[in-house]
């Protein structure tokens, strides 16, 4: 912090409770990975999802509305699926395509290795898929790998902004490619709702749609205290990337907050989706009836940031009422961060478990 730092307030304030998640860490992840962007589970929400696929390709029966051959359209061409996939090989780098079908019970046979260091993911999960490619800011698995895994069916419904006609037309002749409508931007609903009316498993998808939200819904009947409190929640990377305020107006975590009970932070809108990252001149405005703090994983921990004097003046931390989520020293992967930015019905239940221990522990 370079800005002259304002007056200390005279009684130190309440440390808050420090949460951690050792038990998290799955494996390594580069930190320009959870920077393209923010956005922002009850308890065994990803075993509740698939203990039934018992080895890739599995899927649960067919509901029997599904009719095929089934036409696939997209910006860039059509492709149509004679009868209903069992080897489903996903290419978006993303995990919210993989996150959904787990969640439905079908096992892909190709994933992103992003996959692997979920939390919430099931463990035959990560034992089932038979092919995991080494996911990155826009990267597509090699056509060798898709065809390798011997798909039925390409999914790409979170296909990065890449991707482009020719590796359409490259896919499109190994499988059916499932991708969105041109120029749309699908929540985990829409991408939830797109696999099951694919899969023949519409009903299923509205199910499960239903049950992550009702999740979420008995929190915050819960906790009567949120109502009408604002909250704001800031993310922690390290010192070379800097703090960012996600939940600004229409962010996911601005939505998911509010689902819980909470109202915006008064300064919320001195933050977009392009002008996130906390200046030294904004760490005054991320004030709010309740603070919320998570943490990358670094050696550095999130002291550079909470223990500066601008952080300590904000009223919430001076009066106590901010808690702080930072990982071990020894993890590598954002899970917190991840979860806010790819929120999928396994990492949403997980996130809103763990922001309304924050909450509860701040409220104190």
């Amino acid at each position: 912090m370079t800005a002259p730092a304002p007056t200390a307030p005279t009684d130190p304030p309440r440390r808050p409770t420090t949460l951690t998640r050792s038990g998290f860490l799955v494996g390594g992840l580069a930190a320009g990975l959870l920077l393209v962007g923010c956005g922002g589970g009850g308890d065994g929400s990803a075993d509740d999802a698939s203990d039934e696929g018992g080895g890739s390709g599995a899927a649960p029966a067919a509901e029997g509305a599904g009719r095929y051959p089934l036409e696939l359209g997209s910006g860039y061409g059509s492709t149509t699926l004679a009868a209903r996939p069992e080897r489903i090989a996903v290419i978006s780098p993303a995990t919210v395509d993989t996150d959904a079908l787990v969640a439905l019970g079908v096992l892909p046979v190709l994933a992103p290795d992003t996959v692997e260091l979920e939390p919430w993911t099931p463990e035959a999960a990560r034992e089932g898929v038979e092919i995991f490619w080494s996911a990155g800011v826009g990267a597509l698995p090699s056509a060798e790998e898709v065809l390798a895994s011997s798909p039925d069916l390409i999914v790409a419904l979170q296909a990065p902004d890449t991707f482009g006609q020719e590796d359409f037309d490259k896919l499109a002749s190994i499988a059916p490619v499932l991708l969105p409508d041109a120029g749309s931007s699908l929540s985990w609903q829409d991408i939830t709702t797109r696999l099951g009316e694919v899969l023949d498993l519409g009903e299923a998808a509205s199910t499960l749609i239903s049950d992550v939200e009702a999740k979420i819904d008995e929190i915050a009947a819960r906790n009567p205290d949120f109502a009408g409190k604002s909250a704001a929640h800031v993310h922690v990377y390290s010192q070379e990337y800097g703090a960012a305020f996600f939940s600004f107006p229409g962010s996911d975590s601005e939505k998911l907050l509010g689902r819980l009970g909470f109202e915006p932070a008064p300064h919320a809108d001195r933050f977009t989706a392009d002008n996130y990252q906390i200046s030294d001149e904004l760490v005054s405005t991320i004030d709010a009836d309740v603070l919320l703090v998570t943490a990358n994983p670094s050696p550095e921990g999130a002291g550079w940031f909470t223990e500066t004097p601008l952080f300590q003046a904000v009223p919430a931390v001076a009066d106590g009422r901010w808690a702080l989520y930072e990982p071990e020293e020894s993890e590598t992967f954002a899970a917190f961060a991840w979860a806010i930015r790819m929120q999928s019905p396994l990492s949403l239940p997980w996130a809103a478990a763990a922001l309304e221990e924050l909450a509860v522990d701040a409220l104190g």
